[in-house]
């Protein structure tokens, strides 16, 4: 029988004080409302003054090291740090993140960062700085091809942020675990390092989803590219690529979010300093299941214990949820924080209800309906935490998507005048510090298309000739309006705006709230716009930029 999470045992009071005041600071952190109605205007005021902050890392022995931690199906509800900015989410459902929220308490917090609502998708962007069309993987990259689909991964023509970041007079020393999910059954195991090791320099993790009978968090097949442990005793080869079959009834270290962060381990003994350091979980993603094996307290974590079996997906996926916030904690234990980033972010929302209506991972206030898969924001809209060297906590309503983690990061590496730079990358580092400067972005885009493609052109990510989209999903949003358009076959079926700011249900006051859920479509009222007004404007706006950005795919 399953086990599940009963409750956590308290070892240590100094852990519990942190948490607390990781709470205490979230709180008081909280955003004021932005009030601005200009179209397409940034939710930062340029015109502040910036705080007196200490400058990053520039006079140490190295460039700083930098850990970027991708969570698999994480929303903004399923993380502790954002809960304030929603009605409160009724226990059991409750997120419980403290290591987390302990994280956002020493770093800044994005309310408004998007990503892709895929897993394929949205990694693409985060490793490679461009969109989803210039790439051609819009949709997951599958474990074997189906009737519909033909597996297509991630081409090594794409330049990819380990490759930038190994430039240089100190270059990087690179690595990646956990799951890969980027590359086709036909380009084999040792994808994650590029072509003649021009991207990581070392990966191990599963290359899919779990996928098949069998196949889980406590079993599931591992795929070196390349020796892990510092001390060479990985559980196959050389030669690389190679796949171990892991179980969990063998060893408690074998059930996968655990194993993920003892390669993460791993690789920072072995790696040289700087070092860049990509970890991605499976967790939450289904299938659903826990570790057998109790959790010991950490320096940053409590210990973990779990039996019984869970009543429900949402108690189950936030049990899982916890465990990956404990292993991270274990992962912050080994890093030293004077001179290293760490970077945290969903690669997609919550799991939303299934097809046939049972439920999925989402609980009320949020919408079941708007998770993964979709472009609402329970599907697009992520949690974005960086704390680092100098950077004072705060919580920012910039907009941010989730390319602009490829120049933030080569900044944050002293390389941004140095190296090829993504268009469709912006970085986030002037956010980090409270510098004067213009907005960088007034808008943010999201889609979802498939099948994936191999472009034609990859600097304008143009599709083969014969290529035909089966759906393309496409949103865009501002300070304060969203728009989301359909196509299914080509063709336009549907569109939606939303006044996310101020198109909610009204107060006792008559004070129009927030429509974060997206349930007060103004597309259904459009015949009683007025002409030149707000709605009108932002429609025509929103419209037209996205069709520039983002045009409609055949």
């Amino acid at each position: 029988m399953w086990p599940t999470l009963t409750g956590l045992i308290r070892l240590s009071a100094a852990c519990l004080a942190i948490s607390l005041v990781s709470l205490a600071c979230d709180r008081a952190a909280e955003p004021t409302k932005a009030e601005s109605t200009k179209v397409g205007a940034s939710q930062e005021n340029p015109d502040k003054p910036s705080p007196a902050v200490r400058p990053p890392i520039s006079n140490t022995r190295h460039r700083p090291n930098i850990v970027l931690i991708v969570g698999d199906d994480v929303g903004v509800d399923l993380v502790g740090s954002y809960a304030r900015f929603f009605p409160r989410t009724p226990d059991p459902n409750a997120p419980d993140t403290p290591v987390l929220d302990a994280l956002a308490s020493e770093g800044i917090l994005f309310r408004n960062a998007w990503t892709n609502p895929g897993c394929s998708p949205s990694r693409a962007q985060i490793l490679t700085g461009i969109h989803s069309r210039r790439t051609g993987i819009g949709d997951i990259v599958t474990w074997r091809p189906t009737r519909r689909y033909r597996s297509v991964g991630l081409s090594h023509r794409v330049k990819l942020l380990p490759q930038v970041l190994k430039q240089g007079a100190d270059p990087y020393h690179t690595a990646s675990v956990g799951k890969w999910h980027l590359g086709s059954p036909d380009q084999g195991g040792g994808h994650a390092l590029g072509p003649e090791g021009a991207w990581f320099d070392r990966w191990a993790g599963s290359r899919f989803n779990f996928n098949g009978a069998g196949i889980g968090y406590r079993r599931w097949p591992k795929t070196f590219a390349s020796a892990i442990a510092a001390d060479g005793s990985d559980e196959c080869g050389p030669p690389y690529p190679c796949t171990s079959m892991l179980d969990e009834a063998s060893s408690c270290a074998d059930y996968a979010t655990v194993d993920t962060i003892d390669d993460a381990v791993h690789a920072i003994d072995k790696l040289g300093e700087p070092f860049f350091l990509y970890v991605a979980f499976n967790a939450p993603h289904s299938p659903l299941a826990l570790p057998v094996c109790a959790l010991p307290a950490t320096c940053d974590s409590q210990a973990l214990s779990n039996s019984g079996v869970p009543a429900t997906v949402p108690e189950h996926t936030r049990a899982m949820t916890r465990t990956m916030d404990h292993q991270i904690g274990r992962l912050l234990c080994a890093i030293d924080r004077e001179d290293t980033f760490v970077i945290f972010m969903g690669d997609n929302g919550t799991a939303g209800d299934e097809r046939d209506g049972s439920p999925g991972a989402i609980t009320a206030p949020f919408p079941g309906d708007h998770g993964k898969s979709t472009v609402y924001n329970g599907g697009v809209n992520v949690p974005l935490i960086i704390r680092g060297p100098g950077i004072e906590p705060r919580t920012s309503d910039a907009l941010v998507v989730s390319t602009d983690l490829f120049a933030t990061v080569t900044e944050l590496a002293g390389l941004a005048g140095e190296t090829f730079s993504p268009a469709d990358s912006v970085s986030i580092a002037p956010y980090l510090y409270g510098r004067l400067h213009p907005a960088p972005r007034e808008t943010i885009h999201a889609e979802r298309f498939g099948p994936n493609y191999i472009p034609a052109d990859f600097t304008t990510g143009s599709p083969p000739p014969d290529y035909r989209a089966r759906k393309h999903l496409r949103t865009i949003r501002n300070a304060r309006f969203k728009l989301i358009q359909r196509h299914y076959g080509g063709q336009l079926v549907d569109e939606e705006l939303y006044d996310l700011l101020a198109g909610g249900a009204t107060d006792p006051e008559g004070k129009p709230g927030r429509d974060d859920f997206e349930q007060n479509d103004l597309m259904r009222i459009r015949e009683n716009w007025k002409a030149g007004g707000e709605f009108a404007k932002n429609y025509i706006a929103l419209s037209q930029e996205l069709a520039v950005v983002l045009p409609p795919l055949p």
